[in-house]
């Protein structure tokens, strides 16, 4: 019970600071940045998979966790509040506002909702849709067909997230490197926590 309360709070912290930090960021008119990749990507909107994609794979994974590894729950949700804190503080380090040519992904339509709660203008680096994945990978490495999904969900993600310019590629290719970092430090942080 102890377990399941610490990761609660952790997780409940990690949203509510990146919800808080989103909000802050986005009312700084900060400048677009430059992207060097820009001019060889080619430019769609393929909304059915960063968003559709997107808010059906995170209640799959959490299932298949549930079934297969519900002791390390805990652990497993600890972690991602542990990457919402970390993201946080990095977009509220960004210097620069979205690429000209963003997708506005969840602006109106049935998920408008989202603008402004969960999804914010400002947040660059690291892309979340890339980073999140790849850490329930991490998370998911001893059950191969869970893992590699997971990857491959966060690959199909990064070139999504390129190709409608929602990020700068720098946010994609360092979402890999961060949320590798975040997992290395958070097993040892967090590890009491494992089942």
């Amino acid at each position: 019970m102890r377990k399941t309360a610490v990761s609660a709070a952790i997780l409940l912290g990690g949203l509510l600071a990146f919800g808080w930090v989103g909000r802050a960021h986005d009312a700084l008119a900060l400048p677009a940045g430059v992207d060097p990749l820009r001019p060889y990507l080619p430019l769609a909107e393929p909304r059915w998979l960063i968003v559709w994609l997107w808010l059906l794979f995170h209640p799959a994974v959490f299932a298949a966790w549930f079934v297969k590894d519900r002791a390390r729950l805990p652990y497993c949700f600890a972690m991602i509040g542990f990457f919402l804190f970390v993201r946080a503080a990095f977009i509220g380090l960004g210097p620069v506002g979205p690429p000209e040519e963003i997708a506005p992904l969840y602006k109106g339509g049935p998920l408008g909702f989202l603008h402004g709660t969960n999804e914010f203008q400002n947040e660059m680096f690291f892309s979340g849709h890339t980073g999140a994945p790849y850490l329930y990978a991490l998370l998911s490495w001893h059950r191969p067909l869970l893992r590699n999904a997971c990857l491959a969900t966060s690959a199909a993600m990064a070139i999504g997230i390129l190709v409608s310019r929602n990020h700068y590629s720098i946010d994609v290719l360092g979402a890999w490197f961060v949320t590798y970092s975040i997992h290395a430090l958070g097993r040892r942080a967090l590890s009491r926590l494992d089942a």
